[in-house]
C-alpha cells in the first residue's frame, strides 16, 4: 500500500533541501517562494509518477524536463552559463544525497527492502532515520560547498588581470585583491604589489637572477649590494628594500623593483598607475596557480592627476 500524501510530503522536503543546498553552494540569492514552487513541482512529479497510466513519466526525457523546470522555477534567470552551473550542481547534489540514503539502506537492510514500481526504484518500509541521513548529507554538502566557494571561486572572482611594465618589457598575470596586504614603499608610502619570482625571472637581468638564486632562502641582501651589482644599468634605480611583518617573521625584508607602469582591468575598465614597486616573493602565492600576484586594494582606484586613470 502506498500513501500518496506521505510520498508528496517526503519529496517536498527533500527537493526543497536540495534546491536550498544548490543556492548555498553557488552563493546564489534566492526567494523562499521560488524554492518552494520548484520543490512543489518535484513533489507532484513524485506522486504522479506512481499512477499506473502515466508510466511514461519515468523515462529519461521526462526526468530531464522535470529538472529543467524545477531549477528554472526555483532560481531567477540571469544567464545560460549560470543556469548550466545550477543544473550541474543540482544533479550532483541529488546523486550524492540519494546515494547516501540508498547505499546506507542497502548495506544495513535486507535486499528485499528494494522494489520496483511502474519502472521506479522504491524502498519498502524505509525508517524515518534514513530520511534524516539524507537531510544530514545535504547539510554536509552545503557546508562543503560554501567552504569550496570561499577557497576557490571567491579567489577567482576577486582577482583581476594585471600588466606590469619594466621599460619595453610587459608582464601579464592575474592578481588577487588582498585586503590584508598593507605593504608600502618606505620612500613614498605608496602601495606595493607582491609578485612571484618565477613570473618575474624571465624579465630580470642575468646578474640579478644569479644573486636571487644564490641567496634563495636566505635574508635579502643590503640595498648597496644590489645597486653595486646593477650599476650602470637601467635597473640600478629600480631597487628597493621593503620591510614587512608577517606571522613568524616580525622583521622581514623583501626585494622590491620599481615598475614604470602597471595596468589593471577593473569591471571592464583599465586603471593606470606609474612607479609602483613590485615586491619579489620566492614561492607560490596560490597552490592552484589561480593568481600570481597580491594587489593592494588602493590600487583599484585610478591615479589622480595622471590623465590616464580609467580608459
Amino acid at each position: 500500500m502506498i500513501y500518496l500524501d506521505l510520498v508528496f510530503a517526503v519529496n517536498l522536503v527533500m527537493d526543497w533541501l536540495i534546491l536550498w543546498t544548490v543556492a548555498l553552494c553557488l552563493r546564489l540569492s534566492f526567494s523562499f517562494r521560488r524554492l518552494t514552487a520548484g520543490a512543489l513541482i518535484g513533489a507532484l512529479y513524485g506522486v504522479v509518477l506512481l499512477l499506473p497510466p502515466l508510466t511514461w513519466l519515468a523515462t529519461f526525457g521526462a526526468k530531464l524536463l522535470l529538472s529543467l523546470l524545477m531549477t528554472w522555477m526555483a532560481f531567477a534567470w540571469k544567464s545560460w552559463q549560470l543556469y548550466l552551473r545550477i543544473l550541474g550542481v543540482f544533479y550532483l547534489i541529488s546523486f550524492l544525497a540519494g546515494g547516501a540514503v540508498v547505499g546506507g539502506a542497502y548495506l544495513l537492510q535486507d535486499a528485499k527492502a528494494f522494489a520496483g514500481y511502474n519502472g521506479v526504484l522504491t524502498l519498502v518500509n524505509l525508517p524515518v532515520a534514513w530520511l534524516l541521513v539524507g537531510v544530514g548529507s545535504l547539510l554536509l554538502i552545503s557546508l562543503a560547498g560554501v567552504s569550496w566557494y570561499r577557497n576557490h571561486y571567491y579567489k577567482v572572482r576577486y582577482s583581476v588581470p594585471l600588466i606590469v611594465c619594466f621599460g619595453e618589457k610587459r608582464i601579464g598575470v592575474r592578481a588577487l585583491v588582498d585586503t590584508g596586504n598593507h605593504l608600502r614603499d618606505p620612500f613614498n608610502q605608496r602601495p606595493v604589489i607582491v609578485m612571484e619570482y618565477e613570473v618575474l625571472k624571465p624579465f630580470l637581468p642575468a646578474e640579478l637572477n644569479c644573486m636571487l638564486q644564490a641567496t634563495r632562502g636566505h635574508k635579502v641582501q643590503g640595498l648597496e649590494q644590489y645597486t653595486r651589482l646593477l650599476k650602470g644599468t637601467s635597473w640600478e634605480t629600480r631597487v628597493r628594500i621593503l620591510p614587512f611583518h608577517s606571522l613568524g617573521n616580525r622583521q622581514g625584508l623583501m626585494l622590491g623593483l620599481a615598475a614604470d607602469e602597471v595596468f589593471l582591468e577593473v569591471n571592464g575598465k583599465s586603471v593606470y598607475h606609474r612607479n609602483v614597486v613590485i615586491g619579489v616573493y620566492h614561492g607560490f602565492l596560490s597552490r592552484e596557480q589561480q593568481y600570481q600576484a597580491l594587489l593592494h586594494p588602493e590600487l583599484l582606484q585610478a591615479e589622480a592627476g595622471t590623465g590616464k586613470g580609467v580608459a
